[in-house]
């Protein structure tokens, strides 16, 4: 074939792959990890991320490592979540095209090193720096495997990215809380949940809150931690406080979702607390927050009191409502459609100039002969 014939075919490719990105006929392929059924808010953001591109008209794929093991997550998050195509990235091998993205993890180190030579645009889905700074090699940065794009869920990550990768493009989307966290005007109950991913730090905090009240042998914990989101839920409301803990977190889903269903949060402050919680070293009174754990049985044996008494201050409940109110299902839209409306308006011109660029070669062979 002739060098002029390789040209040509490249400018019809690079033609379709405009259309197919104008037309929202490209892939949008997210990478997930198979929790085997545990829920966590990092997974369902990026379900729910797929969930809204989806509907708005968008060829929304996942894809995981698992073969014939994929979990996946209709149990605990739901069949409209579940029902969304699937491929397994061996088992399939789905094409990937010039036309298509792929949403990476940050975890997924391993992928992006195995993706870096595709020809298509490659995004980051940061949500935690600890996570992606524990895999990713020692002396390999996001240069190296040549992914210059990152949608994050809070400014502070986007800072802290533009802090060590200075060439990376990051835009953020922030969270939503699904509108089925909410209060309800039914009695709360003595109930106090438990949330954690280290059981640890719940014997930490129950063992000596018996042994230091053992007045209040008869208050019941409810670790709650693996419900199915409505359950979950449910839950929340139905207690009167959540005792949280998730030092490594950027984020904190389960702190703010229990904020939304009216359950005061008693919680121990992460290694690197997330901007809703304050500013500047600043702690906000939207939950009730300590460093270390032996004191966490104070504040519940607080909170229990004032509940007995019916003396739980209601601006409590007034900056719980306010700090929630900053993380709408709408507001989460909106910055889908900025945020990935411009990585499709991107792609499509960068790809008009490299076309114009094979035009302009064209013309100049054909005006030499």
């Amino acid at each position: 074939m002739s060098k002029k014939n390789l040209t040509k075919s490249a400018s019809e490719r690079i033609e379709e792959a405009i259309d197919l990105i104008h037309n929202k006929q490209s892939n949008l392929y997210f990478f997930v990890i198979d929790t085997k059924g545990v829920p966590t808010g990092s997974l369902a953001y990026i379900y729910e991320t797929g969930l809204y591109l989806s509907e708005q008209g968008y060829n929304v794929k996942f894809l995981h490592a698992e073969k014939d093991d994929f979990v996946g997550v209709r149990e605990w998050l739901g069949d409209k979540y579940a029902d969304l195509p699937h491929y397994d990235i061996e088992k399939d091998s789905p094409v990937i095209g010039p036309a298509d993205f792929l949403f990476i993890p940050e975890v997924y180190t391993n992928v992006m090193s195995a993706t870096k030579g595709i020809q298509c645009r490659r995004i980051v889905i940061l949500q935690n720096f600890r996570y992606m700074s524990e895999l990713i090699p020692i002396g390999v940065s996001w240069d190296d495997l040549k992914m210059h794009d990152c949608i994050t869920t809070s400014d502070q990550l986007r800072n802290t990215v533009h802090e060590f990768f200075p060439n990376t493009s990051v835009k953020v989307v922030h969270p939503a809380i699904q509108d089925f966290f909410h209060d309800s005007s039914e009695p709360k109950k003595l109930i106090i949940n438990v949330v954690s991913k280290n059981p640890t730090d719940i014997d930490a905090i129950l063992k000596p809150f018996y042994w230091k009240y053992p007045n209040y042998s008869w208050v019941a914990f409810r670790n709650i931690a693996n419900l199915p989101r409505e359950k979950f839920a449910d839950a929340l409301r139905e207690g009167i406080a959540t005792v949280w803990c998730d030092t490594k977190t950027n984020f904190g889903y389960d702190a703010l979702e229990a904020m939304a269903s009216g359950s005061i949060v008693i919680g121990k402050i992460p290694d690197e607390a997330p901007e809703w919680m304050g500013e500047n070293g600043s702690i906000r009174d939207n939950g009730l927050w300590f460093y270390d754990f032996r004191s966490a049985c104070d504040i519940i044996a607080s909170v229990v009191q004032s509940f007995i008494a019916d003396e739980i201050p209601q601006e409590i409940y007034d900056e719980m409502k306010n700090t929630v109110s900053d993380y709408s299902v709408e507001r989460q839209h909106r910055e889908i459609d900025r945020a990935y409306g411009e990585l499709f308006n991107e792609t499509e011109n960068a790809l008009k100039i490299i076309l114009d660029k094979y035009k302009i070669e064209k013309h100049k062979k054909e005006d030499n002969g």
